[in-house]
C-alpha cells in the first residue's frame, strides 16, 4: 500500500514538473541597440557584456546557457554558461559576447543572441528564446590605418602584375621570374593581412601588409632592371625570325631553280637552332646568353643566304622563242610563203612562153596564107628576090630555141631568188 502511493506520488511531481517546462521562458534584454567597435582598437575582437533578467517559474534550478553569431566564422558559436536561476526566483545575467567585425567599415548589423535553459534534475529538458540585436559599428584608426596600407599595396601590385605579364613579342615572352615571384608573394600576404584584420589581428596584419609593401617595391625595380634587358633581346629575336624567314624564302627559290643550296640549308639549320635555344633563354630570363645565340642566329642566316650558289643561266632567263638557222644554199628549206612565191613565178615564166608561142602560130598563119594565096612572099632579107619557082616557101619558127631559151632565164631567176633567200637567211 505504501509502495502505491509513493508511486502516484511520484508520478504527480513529474507532471508538475512537465506542465511548468510547457511555460515560455520568462527573460528580457536591456539594449537590443548597441553601439560597438569593428575590434578591439588594439587587437583582438571588442568584448561586450549583454545583460537580461530571467525568471524561474519552475520548482527545480535552472541552468541558462547562451550562444551568439560570430561573424569572422559566419556560425553561431557556443558562449557557455550565462548564470543558474534557482527555483522560483528571478536574476540578472550577462552574456560576454566577442564582436569581430574587422574589415566591414562603418555600418549597422544584426547579432543573433540565444538563450537556453535546462533544468537541474533533467537536463534534456530544455527551453530557449532568441534575441535579435543590432550593433552600429565603426572602424577604429588602428584598422583604418592597415586598410589604408593594404588598399595601397594592392594597387601596387595590380599595376606591376600587369605589366611583368605583358612583355612579349608574338609567340615569345620575357620570364620576368624574379618580380613575377615577388608578385605572387606579395599577393599572398595580403590576402592573409586582410583576413587578419577581419578576425582583428591587427599586429599580424601589419607585419603582413608591411613585408607585402617591400616586395611590390622590389618587383617594381626588379621588372625595371629586366625590361631593359628584355626589349634589347626582344628586338633581336624578331630580327632573327624575318632573317630565317628571307633566307628560308631564298632557298626554296634557289633549290627551285636548280641551283646547289646543300651548304646553305646546313647554315640555316644551325640559325634555326640558335633561334629555338635562345627563347628558352628569354624565357628563363638568361638575356645575355639569349643575346649571344640570337647573335649567332643572324650571322648563320646571313651566311645561308650568301652561300647559296647560283641559279644556272637557262634557268634564270626565259626561253626564247627563234627561227631555225638556215641550212646551206645547196639544200635550203623554204617556208610556205617562199614555196608559193616560187609557184607563182614559174607559172608567170609558163604564161610567157604560151604567149610567144600562140604570137609565133599566129605569125605564120598569118604569112603563110598569103603565101599560098599568090601574094607577095616575104623576103628573107631586103634586096634578094624570091625565089623564081612560083613556089612559096614555107616560114619555119625554131620552137626548140625559145623553149631552151626560156629554160635557161627560169634557172637563172631561181638561181638568183635562192641567193638571196640564202643571204637574207645569214
Amino acid at each position: 500500500m505504501k509502495v502505491k502511493y509513493a508511486l502516484i506520488l511520484l508520478f504527480i511531481m513529474f507532471a508538475a514538473v512537465s506542465f511548468s517546462a510547457s511555460v515560455p521562458l520568462d527573460v528580457s534584454i536591456g539594449e537590443e541597440t548597441i553601439k560597438v567597435n569593428n575590434c578591439n582598437p588594439s587587437g583582438g575582437p571588442a568584448l561586450y557584456h549583454i545583460r537580461f533578467y530571467i525568471s524561474n517559474p519552475y520548482d527545480v534550478a535552472m541552468s541558462v546557457n547562451y550562444s551568439y553569431y560570430d561573424f569572422a566564422t559566419a556560425m553561431m558559436v557556443d558562449g557557455g554558461r550565462a548564470c543558474t536561476v534557482p527555483l522560483h526566483q528571478s536574476t540578472y545575467c550577462t552574456a560576454d559576447v566577442p564582436v569581430r567585425l574587422g574589415n566591414t567599415g562603418d555600418g549597422n548589423t544584426t547579432l543573433q543572441l540565444q538563450l537556453t535553459a535546462s533544468f537541474m534534475n533533467n537536463m534534456t529538458e530544455t527551453r530557449s528564446k532568441t534575441f535579435n540585436i543590432t550593433l552600429l559599428h565603426f572602424a577604429t584608426s588602428s584598422e583604418k590605418n592597415i586598410e589604408s596600407i593594404i588598399s595601397s599595396s594592392e594597387a601596387r601590385l595590380t599595376n606591376v602584375s600587369l605589366a611583368v605579364s605583358s612583355v612579349c613579342d608574338d609567340d615569345i615572352c620575357c620570364g620576368m621570374g624574379a618580380p613575377k615571384s615577388d608578385v605572387e608573394t606579395a599577393r599572398f600576404l595580403l590576402t592573409e593581412a586582410r583576413r587578419k584584420v577581419e578576425t582583428c589581428e591587427f599586429s599580424g596584419a601589419l607585419s603582413d601588409a608591411i613585408s607585402a609593401s617591400a616586395l611590390v617595391s622590389h618587383a617594381q625595380g626588379s621588372y625595371e632592371e629586366m625590361l631593359r634587358k628584355c626589349n634589347v633581346v626582344l628586338e633581336l629575336y624578331k630580327n632573327a625570325r624575318s632573317n630565317i624567314s628571307k633566307a628560308n624564302s631564298t632557298l626554296y627559290a634557289k633549290a627551285a631553280c636548280g641551283a646547289n643550296v646543300s651548304e646553305s640549308r646546313n647554315e640555316l639549320a644551325q640559325a634555326i637552332y640558335y633561334y629555338g635555344e635562345s627563347a628558352k633563354k628569354i624565357e628563363a630570363d638568361a638575356y645575355e646568353e639569349a643575346q649571344t645565340l640570337l647573335l649567332k642566329a643572324l650571322a648563320s642566316a646571313n651566311a645561308s643566304m650568301n652561300k647559296s650558289g647560283e641559279c644556272p643561266p637557262s634557268s634564270l632567263q626565259p626561253p626564247l622563242v627563234t627561227q631555225p638557222l638556215p641550212q646551206q644554199p645547196q639544200a635550203p628549206s623554204a617556208p610556205q610563203s617562199d614555196m608559193l612565191s616560187k609557184f607563182i613565178g614559174a607559172l608567170g615564166y609558163v604564161v610567157i612562153a604560151a604567149i610567144i608561142i600562140v604570137v609565133g602560130a599566129a605569125l605564120y598563119i598569118s604569112f603563110g596564107k598569103k603565101w599560098l594565096e599568090g601574094g607577095e612572099a616575104i623576103r628573107a632579107e631586103p634586096g634578094i628576090p624570091p625565089s623564081a619557082s612560083g613556089k612559096a616557101e614555107e616560114l619555119t619558127v625554131d620552137h626548140s630555141k625559145i623553149d631552151r631559151e626560156f629554160e635557161e632565164w627560169l634557172k637563172q631567176t631561181e638561181s638568183a631568188e635562192k641567193e638571196k633567200r640564202y643571204k637574207k637567211g645569214k
